[in-house]
């Protein structure tokens, strides 16, 4: 099995976002929603309505004691495809056109995997990656490792450095002249 990275470059970042957007509308939400949040693929795909809108405004997320906000620009696309999908509270944001069901995790491979090729990305971007992409930047914007490791449900530092992959900062000199 291949090991998927996190997308550390905004500028591939950027590029996925306009390949969504052009795209597919709930492509691009899944996207974007994906890499701000901290959440697996299941709880994802299985977001229902009224599980991120109450009274047309959208909700905070709480994880592991964490108060999670969508920036501007998501909410205010997310609502924009909720009316414009006439989607009810009970329906499921990121369902198959098809079916009305949680996308499947092959679907979302098939998703992503089609982005990364007709981008030329060389990056292994997969499915794992969007998660990753959430850790790396959230480490990047200097929240604490040990706050990170919490977040992630990750079992020491060291495993959430590799998940991200950056190498742990090296030990520190102290030197105390009492």
């Amino acid at each position: 099995m291949l090991s998927v990275s996190p997308i550390k470059d905004q500028k591939v970042i950027d590029s996925l976002k306009s390949y969504f957007l052009q795209s597919n509308c709930r492509d691009y939400l899944f996207f974007v929603i994906s890499i701000n949040l901290p959440f697996k693929l299941n709880e994802i795909v299985t977001l229902r309505v009224k599980d991120v809108v109450r009274n047309e405004q959208l909700k905070t997320f709480h994880v592991q004691n964490y108060e999670i906000s969508l920036p501007d620009y998501i909410c205010n696309d997310l609502l924009g495809f909720i009316q414009k999908q006439h989607l009810s509270p009970d329906d499921y944001l990121f369902q198959s056109i098809k079916t009305k069901q949680p996308l499947t995790r092959q679907q979302v491979y098939r998703i992503i995997h089609e982005a990364v090729t007709a981008l030329q990305i060389d990056t292994h971007i997969g499915i794992q990656s969007l998660k990753k992409t959430f850790a790396f930047h959230a480490y990047m914007h200097h929240m604490d490792i040990y706050a990170l490791q919490n977040l992630l449900g990750h079992q020491s530092k060291y495993d959430t450095y590799k998940f991200i992959e950056i190498e742990p900062p090296t030990t520190g000199e102290l030197r105390l002249n009492l």
